[in-house]
This record gives C-alpha cells, sequence and structure tokens, in this order.
C-alpha cells in the first residue's frame, strides 16, 4: 500500500506539517501576524531610568533586552501557534526574529519595526531642573543617520549637565543652565562637524531687580560636511 503524498497547493512542496492545507511557510506568508508599526520606551537622560508600566525604574537588563519583551507583548501571531521568543537583529534598520513554536515544530521569522528610545528626563530630575538659559540647535544636512548618531554618542558625556533634549529629524536641540558649558560645547561640535556656530538671542522673561529683559543664548550650527 503506497502512501499518499500531499503536496502545498501554493508552492507544490511536499508538506510534512500543514496548516489550513498548506505548508508552515505558506501558511505564514498568508498569516495575519500582528506586528506594531513602533515600539517607544522612555529612558531619563539624567537618572538612566527607563517607564516601565507606569513606574520609572533602573533597568536591571539590556535597553534591547527590554524592547525586545515589549515587542512580545504586541505581537499576535494566529493560531496555532505560538510567540516562543523575540530577538533584536539590528537596532536601527527595524529588523527582530521571531521564534514560534507549534507542536514539536519551530521556525524563524524576520520582520521590521521601529525602535525609538524617547530621551527624556523623569519627574523627579525635571524637578531638579532649572529654567535653560542657553540652547545648541544643531542639524545635519547629508550622512544625517551616521551623524546623528556620531553626535548622539558624542554628547553622552553631557547628559547629566543637559536639562532638556529634543530630536528632531535632522538633529537636536540640547537645552542648559550653564551658559559657558553651552558656548564651550559648541565650539567643540563646531570643530567637530566642521561648521560655524551662529549666536543668536531671544528674550524670555523680565529681570525686575535690573530693570531689563533676560536673554537667552541660541547656538546654532548647520553641518553639511562629513564629521
Amino acid at each position: 500500500m503506497s502512501i499518499k503524498t500531499i503536496l502545498c497547493p501554493k508552492c507544490g512542496k511536499k508538506i510534512e506539517d500543514s496548516v489550513n492545507n498548506l505548508c508552515i511557510e505558506c501558511f505564514l506568508e498568508k498569516a495575519d501576524i500582528s506586528i506594531p508599526s513602533r515600539v517607544s520606551i522612555k529612558f531619563c537622560v539624567k537618572c538612566e531610568a527607563i517607564l516601565m508600566k507606569n513606574i520609572w525604574k533602573k533597568p536591571l537588563n539590556s535597553v534591547n533586552s527590554i524592547f525586545e519583551s515589549e515587542l512580545k507583548q504586541k505581537i499576535k501571531v494566529p493560531h496555532p501557534f505560538i510567540l516562543e521568543d523575540v530577538t533584536i537583529k539590528d537596532f536601527d534598520e527595524g529588523i527582530f526574529s521571531m521564534l514560534l513554536s507549534k507542536d514539536n515544530l519551530k521556525i524563524e521569522v524576520e520582520d521590521k519595526t521601529n525602535f525609538v528610545l524617547q530621551k527624556v528626563a523623569c519627574p523627579e530630575c525635571s524637578r531638579e531642573k532649572k529654567k535653560y538659559i542657553s540652547k545648541i540647535q544643531i542639524r545635519f544636512f547629508s550622512n544625517v543617520k551616521k551623524n546623528k548618531a556620531e553626535l548622539d554618542k558624542f554628547m553622552r558625556q553631557y547628559y547629566k549637565k543637559i536639562i532638556k533634549i529634543e530630536e528632531f529629524e535632522r538633529g537636536f536641540d540640547y537645552h542648559f543652565s550653564n551658559d559657558s558649558l553651552a558656548v564651550d560645547i559648541s565650539r567643540k561640535l563646531s570643530r567637530k562637524f566642521k561648521s560655524k556656530v551662529k549666536e543668536t538671542f531671544e528674550l524670555f522673561s523680565w529681570d525686575k531687580l535690573k530693570n531689563r529683559p533676560r536673554k537667552r543664548r541660541i547656538l546654532m550650527l548647520k553641518c553639511s560636511g562629513k564629521s
């Protein structure tokens, strides 16, 4: 008595394990795996705590591990599969793999999302903040992704002295309560990214004792070349 060979109606491959009469690969290609378009985590640049379940905590694991855990909770896979694990392959590109299981079968599937590490100040650190009196604005017009990463790496040494960081598509704004520090850093950035510093001032309050306006220093760098 011969054993009948069952072929996948979509790809024609011999089926050993099937779901809805399709081979595993074709079923997963067709299946609706729900993956979030963005996974965001808030990170305090002052104390390095992370917001987890509405509580600011110092992480015991790596940031990647926290992103993997958050992503795993948000992914929905179709029955009869179970999502066993999630592993980030390339953080910047958003590439990750999912380990799926069905009975004794395990299969790895790759996909993409957008990992966002929001750099903020936690409430406790915010209470310690002073009004900023200087701001460095830096924008890149070539090699944006590479230069932003290089800038972020350079500025980490000053995180505890920065009272606010704002990220934009082409760069960052850094707020300081220490004016001379901001000027010094802007000069270092000017040398590093081969860009001139344009200095302007804006009014933000009135000094009642001296009866004159109080000004903020704005230090702008527009970078077109490589670092």
